[in-house]
């Protein structure tokens, strides 16, 4: 093992990643032991701190869309009212399954970790975590217990997730782990932001659905959040589109890319990767400190 200066490393693995999507509670095992293989690597290999967040796919986007979970008590359709009664009920029923659903993701991708050696513990948004009229707005987090448990105890790797979590004004709505991944790095900055995705980078257009999409391999952010420019420096000038069936109620990759941007507004080395490049190539590029020599994923960096 190389000699090597410790970094703390605060990595995503999207739910579009790890799961399959299309498929009600499904994993993608494949890409579980490659997340698995990465973080041990990071960890242990090369003695840097972790802290882990995943996506929920297809664990509780299903749920959360289904009973409205977002909207908590001012979903249009009129369940979930803070009167109590039916419509609370069924609120409730909605924050229950959604939960037990992306706890069992977590289970799994915890259990793959511990088995592999790792110290891993989850620190879930819903008992701690609270937001203002939505899950973008967040007002309370555990992030102090995050960093002293890094600072005390810093093989043990922290996991987060996108959950249910507690809203002032809307009793309950949905946080993201882009969000969550967004908050850590504004206060823990971190040596790397890693967003990995069940696509190679951003591309000009959706490559789901275009097969002449372009990878871009550098976008420079404006340093001030200017949505007025024209110079590519936010989400809306790349031409991003959703599939129409999609259930993410997270924002899928316009929410990821609204999260580094910002990241990369904080001067955070911020990269997004993965779709079909192997374990061994994503952890290579991963490695690489210099950004110039980064040949895979989309590397954002502010615009100076």
């Amino acid at each position: 093992m190389q000699e090597n200066k410790q970094q703390l490393i605060i990595i995503k693995f999207g739910g579009a990643y790890i799961s399959k999507k299309d498929k009600l509670e499904t994993i993608w095992k494949e890409n579980i032991d490659n997340l698995v293989y990465i973080i041990k690597t990071l960890s242990i290999n090369y003695n840097h701190k972790i802290i882990l967040i995943i996506g929920a796919g297809s664990f509780g986007h299903h749920s959360a869309n289904q009973y409205k979970v977002k909207y908590g008590h001012s979903s249009n359709s009129g369940e979930g009212n803070a009167g109590g009664g039916d419509d609370n009920k069924f609120l409730c029923e909605g924050i229950l399954r959604t939960r037990e659903s992306v706890t069992t993701l977590l289970d799994i991708v915890k259990k793959e970790l511990i088995n592999n050696g790792l110290n891993v513990c989850a620190m879930s948004p819903f008992s701690s975590w609270r937001t203002n009229n939505g899950g973008d707005n967040v007002v309370q987090d555990n992030i102090d217990n995050i960093n002293f448990t890094l600072n005390h105890f810093p093989k043990i790797i922290p996991i987060l997730h996108g959950d249910v979590c507690l809203d002032n004004s809307l009793g309950c709505t949905i946080i993201s782990g882009d969000t969550i991944i967004r908050e850590l790095c504004y206060k823990l900055k971190p040596s790397k932001c890693i967003y990995v995705s069940d696509v190679n980078g951003v591309y000009d257009s959706n490559p789901k659905e275009n097969e002449n999409a372009q990878l871009l391999s550098h976008i420079k952010v404006s340093e001030n959040d200017d949505n007025n420019n024209n110079n590519n420096n936010n989400s809306n000038n790349i031409k991003l589109t959703l599939d129409s069936n999609s259930k993410d109620v997270t924002g899928g990759m316009k929410a990821k890319l609204d999260s580094a941007i910002r990241v990369a507004r904080n001067k955070t080395h911020t990269l997004i990767i993965g779709g079909s490049y192997s374990k061994n190539e994503i952890l290579e590029t991963i490695l690489i400190d210099d950004p110039i020599d980064i040949k895979k994923g989309t590397f954002l960096s502010v615009n100076q």
